[in-house]
C-alpha cells in the first residue's frame, strides 16, 4: 500500500536479493510487474495480521 496516496500497488510475488539493493517483485491488479525497493527508508509499517505493507513510495516510481 502507497502510504501517502493510500493506494494498493499489488501483490508481493516475490523477493529478487541478486543485486545490493533488494526488490519486490510486485504484480499489480492489471497483471503489470513493477520492482520496488525493498528499503528500510520507504517502508512505513508492517501489518502481519492483515499482511500488508505500508510503504511511502517516491513520487514517479509507479510510472517507470
Amino acid at each position: 500500500i502507497d502510504h501517502i496516496y493510500n493506494k494498493v500497488v499489488g501483490t508481493i510475488c516475490g523477493i529478487d536479493d541478486s543485486t545490493q539493493n533488494i526488490l519486490f517483485e510486485v504484480k499489480t491488479e492489471s497483471g503489470d510487474e513493477l520492482l520496488i525497493p525493498a528499503s528500510p527508508e520507504l517502508i512505513h509499517s508492517i501489518d502481519t495480521e492483515e499482511h500488508t505493507i505500508n510503504m511511502e513510495l517516491p513520487e514517479g516510481l509507479l510510472d517507470i
